[in-house]
């Protein structure tokens, strides 16, 4: 049982919008082909939509209202590093910005040399970037016993960054350090300020370690590592998609769908589905074969992605053998190695 009542094939071309629609290529990229992309079900006790019954947003109602679009002059994605990136026990960040600029279309940078740690002052962390120094409110989580910082903090610090750089679309940090967002919260992902296109999102309990009573700073097996890697990617586009102004999804399962727990997270796709993927375009204007491939060449030379491999693998030769036009080798040979 789907979560939206009565979505005939004729309704989901309403919520694309399909019609309108004109190059033919694209047609058979946007189409809604439920075994390509499964209707989002209705949700178990706990779940996201099942906490947040929340009534979706579909494609002429983002362009109309919604859309926060590109222009000649803010063309980047900035990523900054807030802190320490430990190699081994954090993602790769030339991974995050290449897998960002494929995913969005959009040239993404990282800011170096980010924001760096320069003291610790038990409820305040100070951090570096270039000639400015900038303070954050910490504590110690009383569940974890590990360091987190107050994202209205490290909002206001990146607002005062991206005054400066005037050829940012947004500008986004991500930390292996947790965080919090008030002090009756215990944690919190991330956190957006839309109004500013600044974000910041902790992939600190991405990690499977995090939970240990113990600190480890032994590298990650390749799995834990691999499974870190896919968890940042996957929650660092489904955010930056809010900035971009896409709603969570409640019509197909998406990477954009709402997630209340890591288990449900997990379960999520990295795909979009058409809906989604067609206001992103709308934003972006790339060319969706050329996106796709992009994407596929990310997913055969970087381990943990072999869901996403198979998945895509499977669209591009159903596109291909309807007469899309795609030079592209779905033979791939390469082997994946730890980065």
């Amino acid at each position: 049982m789907t979560y939206i009542d009565n979505l005939t094939d004729s309704k989901l071309e309403s919520l694309i919008d399909y019609k309108s629609v004109t190059d033919e290529d694209e047609k058979e990229y946007l189409y809604p082909h439920i075994d390509l992309f499964p209707l989002k079900e209705v949700p178990k006790k706990g779940q996201w939509l099942d906490a947040h019954p929340e009534k979706g947003q579909d494609y002429l109602t983002f362009t109309k209202k919604d859309a926060n679009l590109l222009n000649s002059e803010n063309g980047k994605i900035y990523l900054v590093p807030l802190g320490t990136f430990e190699e081994s026990v954090s993602p790769n960040l030339e991974k995050l910005r290449d897998y960002c600029y494929r995913y969005f279309c959009i040239e993404t940078v990282i800011l170096e040399p980010g924001l760096k740690h320069i003291e610790d002052n038990k409820t305040k962390q100070s951090y570096q970037y270039l000639d400015n120094s900038f303070e954050i409110t910490s504590r110690i989580n009383q569940y974890s016993d590990k360091l987190q910082l107050l994202t209205t903090d490290v909002l206001e610090t990146l607002a005062m960054i991206k005054i400066n750089l005037e050829d940012s679309y947004c500008v986004v940090a991500v930390t292996m350090d947790d965080l919090y967002p008030q002090s009756s919260w215990n944690f919190v992902f991330g956190q957006a300020d839309m109004n500013n296109m600044v974000a910041v999102f902790s992939f600190a309990r991405y990690s499977p370690r995090f939970y240990d009573l113990f600190e480890n700073q032994n590298p990650l097996d390749k799995d834990d590592y691999n499974l870190l890697v896919m968890r940042s990617c996957s929650v660092l586009t489904h955010e930056i998609g809010h900035l971009f102004g896409i709603y969570h999804c409640v019509y197909f399962e998406c990477c954009m769908n709402g997630s209340n727990s890591l288990p449900e997270s997990d379960a999520q796709p990295l795909y979009l589905c058409p809906i989604c993927l067609r206001k992103l375009q709308y934003v972006s204007k790339f060319n969706i074969g050329e996106r796709y491939k992009l994407l596929y060449e990310f997913f055969i030379s970087t381990p943990g992605f072999e869901t996403e491999k198979s998945w895509l693998k499977k669209v591009l030769k159903r596109y291909i053998g309807l007469g899309v036009s795609l030079d592209i080798n779905l033979e791939d040979n390469n082997s994946n190695n730890q980065n």
